[in-house]
């Protein structure tokens, strides 16, 4: 779980306990995002342990800014 551009620690705490219960990338994303409230100054990324990514960039965070994934083999 990363937390970067205007970090909060919390939230990468929250997506670890939501991993650690076996919780696929996009729902924890959707989770913290639901309970996080405000995030457009956040950039969010999480990886399960099947490989799977999920990432949010708030409008916020400036023009240089952006995302890409791929999944691991």
């Amino acid at each position: 779980v990363l937390s970067q551009h205007s970090t909060d620690p919390r939230l990468g705490q929250q997506g670890i306990e939501l991993l650690k219960a076996g919780r696929p990338a996009k729902d924890v994303l959707e989770e913290i995002k639901r309970k996080a409230g405000k995030l457009t100054w956040r950039q969010l990324a999480v990886v399960d342990k099947n490989g799977n990514v999920a990432h949010y960039t708030g409008e916020d965070c400036g023009p240089a800014r952006g995302a890409a994934e791929t999944r691991a083999r």
